[in-house]
């Protein structure tokens, strides 16, 4: 074996230290270790082939540690990728266009393009075929070429045919197309459009008056105090009673006047009665009692 001190540091010179490194070991003591050490790799001891075989599965575990942070490290990539995009795709605006029966009246149907998402929708462009056509003037549904941009909530709505009308009608029930539009991000979004009249055709509803009945209702007064006016023929009459004094005459005149009638009856049927009982018998003649020997 080496000794420790393998050098020795020594101080030479006349006036000025001057230091010089002494090598302790001998060519004879480098032959030893490199004879050591060519008998230690041919002939290896427990020792020696245990610790081999820790570096060995050190290194393993290593690379095996290595590989699992690396796929670790990618799923969590994938994740925060994947929560990005569904991010996006929450935000991102949602057009659709469809039918849907009027607020005035569940007869006519309107056509509408609303945008259900979070962000407004930009250049939104409809494309129908065939056109959309109203079955009484044959005219065709006047939709625009682009709506510039919808916000979220927002639409954009047109009265498209009455559903008592069309049942006659030759004009075709079904009518595809794709709405396309800009969201977040550079790519175009697109939704299907698939409008079936089969549907509302068929249908029965009740019907429920809400606030354009009432609006109508409020139209028709005005029109009709409109024709109020300060002259004769055209004023405005007003009547007032005292309900319960009416009432209680009302009630004693029909009680007198069917008492009175039971009164006029009863003295009729007792004036009859009396009539008859006053009423004279006549004598027999000589002519009946012949008649009556005869017999």
């Amino acid at each position: 074996m080496l000794p420790v001190n393998m050098f020795r540091r020594e101080s030479v010179g006349h006036g000025g230290r001057t230091d010089v490194i002494i090598a302790l070991v001998t060519p004879d003591d480098f032959q030893e270790q490199y004879d050591r050490l060519i008998y230690a790799l041919n002939e290896p001891t427990w020792a020696d082939q245990l610790g081999a075989w820790m570096a060995v599965a050190t290194v393993v575990l290593a690379i095996a540690a290595i590989i699992y942070a690396a796929i670790q490290v990618n799923e969590a990539k994938k994740a925060r990728q994947q929560a990005a995009d569904l991010e996006v795709e929450r935000s991102q605006p949602y057009v659709v266009a469809y039918m849907e029966p009027s607020e005035a009246s569940k007869m006519f149907i309107d056509f509408v393009v609303k945008n259900y998402g979070l962000t407004a929708a930009r250049d939104v462009v409809i494309q129908i075929d065939p056109a959309p056509r109203r079955s009484f003037d044959g005219e065709e549904v006047a939709i625009p070429s682009t709506v510039p941009i919808l916000a979220p909530g927002q639409e954009w709505r047109s009265s498209w045919d009455n559903s008592r009308d069309r049942l006659d009608s030759e004009l075709p029930d079904r009518h595809v197309g794709t709405v396309t539009f800009s969201g977040i991000g550079p790519s175009a979004l697109k939704s299907p459009i698939v409008l079936d009249w089969s549907v509302y055709k068929a249908r029965r509803w009740i019907e429920v008056y809400g606030k354009h009945d009432a609006a109508k209702a409020l139209r028709d007064i005005r029109s009709y105090l409109k024709t109020w006016s300060e002259g004769p023929q055209g004023g405005l009459r007003i009547y007032t009673r005292d309900g319960d004094a009416r009432d209680k005459r009302l009630a004693a005149d029909h009680d007198a006047y069917f008492a009175g009638k039971v009164e006029e009856d009863r003295k009729y049927h007792a004036d009859q009665a009396e009539a008859t009982s006053e009423q004279p018998v006549s004598p027999a003649s000589p002519e009946d009692g012949n008649a009556q020997a005869e017999g």
